[in-house]
């Protein structure tokens, strides 16, 4: 599993006192019980653990699963 991967399954189960990992398929509402502040939440920590920045037209459409927060967190990277 990548970096990325890794330290989002560690961060939700942070912050939501889930004791099983997440799958790359997992929509971040419906399977984890993320709302809209439980997200922001998540990428301020993504923000800061991999020194990008996501506008706010990257999270308009909010990464629905893991699998797309995870290439929306590759492309910001390779763009630094």
């Amino acid at each position: 599993m990548s970096e990325i991967f890794n330290f989002l399954n560690k961060a939700i189960k942070e912050n939501t006192q889930r004791d099983e990992d997440i799958k790359m398929t997992d929509n971040l509402r419906d399977d984890l019980g993320l709302d809209s502040l439980g997200i922001l939440a998540l990428a301020d920590q993504l923000e800061e653990e991999y020194d990008i920045a996501l506008e706010a037209e990257d999270l308009a459409n909010s990464p629905s699963t893991i699998e797309a927060f995870v290439s929306l967190i590759e492309s910001k990277r390779s763009e630094n």
